[in-house]
């Protein structure tokens, strides 16, 4: 048989199969197999894509006084957002829904500002889109009269700050506050046509007070409630295919695809941004890493790292449908379901007669994938057959696998040995030296050793014997070498006091992968 293991769920099937041909099945059906669809369990996706990546965040940065600002106003303080998008693509490639996760950063503006975002797809293939903050989920409505989806995410983006009054996180001397995530799930009818590279599509900021005040990036042309007699008039420099800019070129928006500092209340953006002005007044075409280059940290109102958001965006998905099988601890870890150091189901004779049983699986040192299968507690195994076996998960008594079965574990794997006692030591044995290994006695080999410095040595303890188990040994590297006994424990000279057929021993465990 195989174990049978379904990540935090009940076993599933009865079928006992290898991983590989699990892997190679499509359980949801979507056409990509198991092995390479992120989530088996739902037809709807196999893949994904973030921006600007996972587990980061790209901002934006808003000036609020389009299209009539003061030139000294230009701070752009006034809304600082963190984003990140999540596309989770079906198995024709298309989009099959989106997750937004947004935190407000700074709202150093005097009026109220609401927040949307339009997507590049026919509001007819919307189906649903929620907001989730702080736990709490409600639908969000799209506009009726735009021909794409257009959400309305916040009529207030004071509301993830309690409500709170005046400037937030732009004055220096005023309290920092830290403001609640959103996380925006949007599903589609079908698959869409969404590119990653295109994020953040359309967010825009509208003035609370007056709606069809609005302010986008300048690639967008803003929404159908837009006042558009606004275009031309104040200090917009709008045309060309550049809308929402002022008369030098400089966006009321700038995106980034990492999260930067915004300036403290009173500092010009070119201030703390030098190179924005060849940015403006080259449409964008100069000096893109204006927020990376010529940086002048004195005018910011914080460093980017101490705002970090309070979230961050990781994809899981639900994989319990799929019953994977294997015969040891990296099996499961191959398979990318290791939920961390722990109890797993393993059954090491996969399709023969024996059942499957819990075993302690060590999934975090040197990468994981260590099946224990000896613990050794001041007392000896001097046996092939297993010894206590149902009491080798809780790593307090001696207990052992039988040889035969450590053996299978090893060659199945990468034929490696790790002791963990005091220290740890990783060793590496050829397939012959697994076959010839014996519980009933001492082995002299050659075999490599990965010492704590990462770095494998080849026959560094070619030799080395002591039959009754006590010496200081050294390998050519200076190491203390390791004694090879049982199926795979490695008898050191440091633990003991004593030879391994009697008298008071060390207690470590061993593992195999």
């Amino acid at each position: 048989m195989s174990y049978r293991w379904s990540l935090c769920l009940p076993l599933l099937s009865a079928l006992a199969l290898t991983p590989s041909l699990v892997l190679a099945q499509d359980t949801d059906g979507d056409g990509v197999a198991n092995a390479t669809d992120v989530a088996p369990c739902d037809a709807s996706i196999s893949a994904v894509t973030f921006a600007p990546a996972q587990d980061s965040f790209g901002s934006l940065l808003f000036e609020d006084l389009w299209p009539s600002p003061k030139y000294r106003d230009l701070d752009f303080n006034d809304v600082h957002l963190a984003w990140n998008f999540e596309y989770r693509h079906a198995a024709d490639g298309g989009v099959s829904s989106l997750r937004i996760t947004l935190q407000p950063m700074a709202i150093g503006a005097e009026d109220r500002h609401g927040f949307a975002l339009g997507l590049p797809v026919p509001l007819s293939a919307l189906a649903s889109a929620t907001r989730t903050v702080n736990g709490v989920s409600s639908a969000l409505s799209a506009s009726p009269v735009d021909a794409n989806i257009v959400l309305l995410i916040s009529s207030d983006l004071r509301e993830f700050f309690g409500d709170q009054s005046g400037p937030i996180n732009s004055v220096r001397t005023d309290p920092t506050l830290s403001a609640a995530p959103m996380v925006i799930d949007v599903a589609f009818n079908g698959s869409v046509n969404l590119a990653a590279t295109e994020a953040p599509h359309d967010p825009f900021i509208f003035d609370k007070s007056n709606p069809s005040r609005e302010i986008h990036l300048p690639t967008e042309s803003g929404s159908a409630n837009l006042d558009g007699t606004l275009f031309g008039t104040g200090q917009d420099g709008s045309g060309n295919g550049r809308n929402f800019v002022d008369i030098r070129g400089l966006p009321y928006v700038l995106s980034t695809p990492q999260l930067v500092a915004h300036p403290a209340e009173g500092q010009l953006i070119s201030d703390l941004y030098p190179d924005i002005s060849g940015f403006a007044s080259s449409a964008g075409a100069s000096h893109p890493d204006f927020y990376i280059s010529q940086v002048n940290s004195a005018f910011e109102y914080a460093p980017a790292s101490s705002m970090s958001p309070s979230v961050v965006p990781q994809a899981a998905f639900d994989t319990s449908c799929v019953p994977l099988t294997g015969v040891s601890c990296l099996d499961i870890l191959n398979a990318g379901l290791s939920v961390g150091d722990g109890i797993y189901p393993v059954d090491v004779d996969g399709s023969g007669p024996a059942a499957e049983v819990d075993m302690y699986c060590d999934m975090s040192t040197d990468g994981g994938g260590w099946t224990l299968v000896e613990h050794v507690n001041r007392d000896h195994h001097r046996t092939t057959a297993a010894v206590s076996l149902s009491a080798l998960t809780g790593r307090s008594t001696h207990a052992k696998m039988a040889d035969s079965d450590i053996k299978v574990l090893a060659r199945s794997g990468q034929r490696e040995a790790m002791i963990k006692g005091a220290s740890t030591y990783i060793q590496r044995y050829s397939d012959s030296e697994w076959n010839s290994f014996s519980s009933t006695g001492w082995r002299n080999v050659s075999y490599d050793s990965k010492h704590s410095n990462g770095v494998w040595y080849n026959n560094t303890c070619n030799g080395h014997r002591n039959n009754r188990g006590f010496s200081s040994y050294a390998d050519n590297r200076g190491r203390t070498c390791p004694y090879v006994f049982s199926g795979s424990a490695r008898y050191f000279a440091t633990w003991h006091t004593y030879n391994y057929s009697g008298g008071v021993g060390g207690i470590y465990s061993v593992f195999v992968r």
